[in-house]
């Protein structure tokens, strides 16, 4: 992709990882295959560190609300919240393998949710990868 005229590969913005699933994993491994000489950040975000700090009047709007999510490997849905110029010059062959599969209806997933293990709220929302809301 182009960003703001300067080139980069990979990019993905913030996202939650496969939320379009209707049991997302419960988490995540990175593997490197090459290093880049510059960039390749990745940066992770506390969800529930996140919820705690939204106001209170927030919190109790988006408590029982639900998103519809769906998969999308299109670049123009991916990129369509950055507030940067975007071309997307390829979308790579993973992108391109997993926008031919059809097995990935939408679903609704919980804005918040309870994490089992501690019973603290977690904020699952994801600008990625939502379509619109339900209440």
């Amino acid at each position: 992709a182009d960003i703001d005229g300067r080139r980069v590969v990979g990019l993905l913005p913030w996202h939650g990882d496969a939320r379009w699933l209707a049991e997302p994993p419960h988490g995540a491994i990175l593997r490197v295959h090459r290093a880049p000489s510059t960039g390749g950040e990745t940066g992770f975000i506390d969800l529930i560190s996140t919820y705690d700090r939204l106001p209170d009047d927030l919190k109790h709007r988006i408590e029982h609300l639900e998103a519809e999510v769906r998969f999308s490997s299109d670049p123009t849905e991916i990129f369509r919240f950055q507030p940067h110029e975007v071309t997307v010059l390829d979308n790579g062959s993973a992108a391109r393998d997993l926008g031919a599969r059809t097995d990935f209806p939408p679903i609704l997933q919980p804005l918040v949710y309870l994490q089992p293990e501690t019973g603290r709220k977690v904020l699952h929302a994801d600008a990625a990868a939502e379509d619109r809301r339900a209440g």
